[in-house]
């Protein structure tokens, strides 16, 4: 299922007796529900309600069907949950319609009289056992959203008994409807966009090696959990008042001036960070810290302004592949050897490796040049 994560029944109540057409002299109220909706999931019950009010409407639902997997989610605030429940385990997958028409073009109104006769419609078990009970025959709707064998309609319904929609709550509908096509679009937009972020998270707090963001003046915005553990022993490395610092000062501004780098201006050019030791008490093995800039497109928790800070305790077993590296980080193989090397502890081989790959074809993380050639044209090592 590509948009939502389960079913959401909100708003329900059951008591709520049938609407009316609402005179309402402006519909400010509705596209401020609408831009609210946009941007929370809980917003989409009111939202869903003030529309069905405007057009005398006595169901409305925003769902989202799979044919492929028969997976149903959204939102449907004045439907009984026990109706919901039924149509998600049952009915989904026999509703007449949703074959018919789910790849009607994106935005066009649709009634079920354009795909079955109505006669016809009016027969099926769909109709008689879960629509008609609730008073869900005459419909009108929209696709707001298709991927693939997946399709989202945002629909109005009220029992045959108040008649069809009538041309003049068919126009509102119609020009009400863009409004929550474009917020239910961006809606389900931004639901991808977390959920990937939310994954990529996880991905880093289950790695061995601590992983920081940074901005320009080395406050920590993210630290997974292997780098809080860190952090929290304050031996080498600690967080004063939000501020990455470390035990002796001329480490602390090496450090700050790795990230500034990797963080200001210059890291959209291209600009380089590298790796450094922080000391720990007497006895014990230095931290190592790879200090580099974000790229774009790696992950959206990678913004622009925060510099990537890794920490590897030597001290630890650390497994590093590089390969994991490259797909994690957006990193060349120069710079994943560079980087694989410096969290294994080998600050010595993390030089050498950054200083060698300074003459070769391709940028590496020490030595940016702003006319970097794209990763496709890239000369292999051999060149």
């Amino acid at each position: 299922m590509p948009y939502f994560s389960r079913l959401k029944i909100a708003g329900h109540n059951r008591d709520r007796p049938a609407t009316r057409m609402a005179d309402y002299d402006d519909i400010a109220d509705l596209i401020g529900l609408v831009c609210d909706a946009a941007l929370e999931w809980q917003a989409w019950p009111a939202a869903l309600n003030c529309l069905a009010d405007f057009v005398g409407a006595a169901q409305v639902s925003l769902v989202t069907y799979d044919m492929s997997t028969h997976v149903v989610a959204g939102v449907a605030p004045r439907q009984d949950p026990d109706y919901m429940r039924s149509y998600v385990e049952y009915w989904a997958a026999r509703n007449p319609l949703w074959p018919r028409s789910a790849f009607a073009p994106i935005g066009a109104l649709i009634t079920p009289e354009m795909f079955i006769r109505r006669e016809d419609y009016a027969r099926t078990d769909f109709v008689n056992e879960w629509a008609s009970p609730q008073g869900m025959e005459a419909a009108l709707g929209i696709n707001v959203n298709l991927e693939g064998p997946a399709s989202t309609v945002l629909a109005v319904y009220r029992p045959y008994s108040r008649g069809d929609f009538d041309d003049r709550e068919r126009a509102l509908f119609g020009a009400l409807a863009p409004h929550l096509r474009r917020a239910a679009q961006l809606r389900l937009r931004l639901s991808g966009i977390e959920r990937k972020e939310a994954g990529f998270v996880e991905a880093l707090h289950r790695l061995h090696q601590g992983v920081l963001l940074a901005d320009a003046g080395a406050r920590i915005v993210f630290a997974n959990r292997a780098a809080e553990e860190i952090l929290a022993a304050r031996d080498g490395l600690r967080c004063d008042g939000g501020v990455l610092r470390a035990e002796k000062p001329a480490e602390t501004a090496r450090l700050h001036r790795l990230i500034a780098l990797c963080s200001g201006p210059e890291a959209a050019l291209g600009a380089a960070g590298g790796p450094t030791l922080i000391s720990r008490t007497p006895g014990r093995h230095p931290l190592s810290l790879l200090v580099i800039p974000p790229r774009m497109g790696t992950a959206p928790l990678f913004v622009a302004g925060a510099a990537i800070v890794f920490v590897t305790d030597p001290e630890r077993e650390h497994p590093v592949r590089e390969e994991s590296l490259r797909w994690q980080f957006g990193l060349t193989p120069a710079e994943a050897a560079v980087a694989a090397a410096a969290l294994r502890g080998d600050g010595l081989t993390a030089r050498r490796q950054s200083w060698a790959s300074r003459s070769r074809p391709h940028a590496p993380i020490c030595a940016r040049s702003s006319t970097r050639p794209t990763r496709a044209a890239r000369p292999s090592s051999s060149a």
